[in-house]
């Protein structure tokens, strides 16, 4: 990989690739929006947040969703991953 890109299979649709940071892997996929006509940028990375601070992360996730023209931010459970989909 150059520069910590790993290029994924191609879609059909749209690419993905992922980022090895210093910290974390991100996931980075370009896909194409037929119903909008759109192409999006979703972008996955795990964390670790503690369990006291969850509160304060569904507080900021809700506030950043309201300031969005669209697409979301979301947090997944399984495998503690935030989805940033615009």
């Amino acid at each position: 990989s150059t520069h910590g890109l790993s290029p994924l299979p191609r879609r059909k649709d749209g690419a993905q690739v992922t980022v090895e940071g210093q910290w974390r892997t991100y996931s980075l996929t370009l896909a194409w929006s037929p119903q909008d006509e759109t192409l999006r940028l979703i972008c996955t990375f795990e964390m670790e947040p503690p369990h006291e601070k969850m509160g304060q992360l569904y507080y900021v996730l809700n506030r950043c969703n309201d300031m969005v023209w669209t697409g979301a931010f979301s947090r997944l459970t399984a495998g503690s991953a935030v989805r940033d989909e615009c």
